[in-house]
């Protein structure tokens, strides 16, 4: 995976995807995911701080799995 840097705070991306939608990040040729999910969750460590996609009338936050294993 990849470490994407949003200001002050970082989103760990994984090499496959696991969650449908999922965040893409294209590197190069390389693709990246973050998961997505309907709950209300923190993109990382740091509770304060998420990352929300609206797509048609659905909102998800973005996350990684060092914040919500198994999900």
């Amino acid at each position: 995976g990849r470490i994407l840097h949003i200001g002050e705070n970082v989103l760990y991306l994984r090499g496959t995807k696991k969650t449908i939608p999922s965040f893409n990040v294209k590197i190069g040729d390389d693709v990246f995911y973050a998961n997505m999910t309907t709950t209300d969750v923190s993109m990382n460590n740091n509770a304060g701080h998420k990352l929300k996609i609206k797509i048609g009338d659905t909102v998800y936050s973005v996350y990684d799995d060092t914040v919500n294993p198994g999900e």
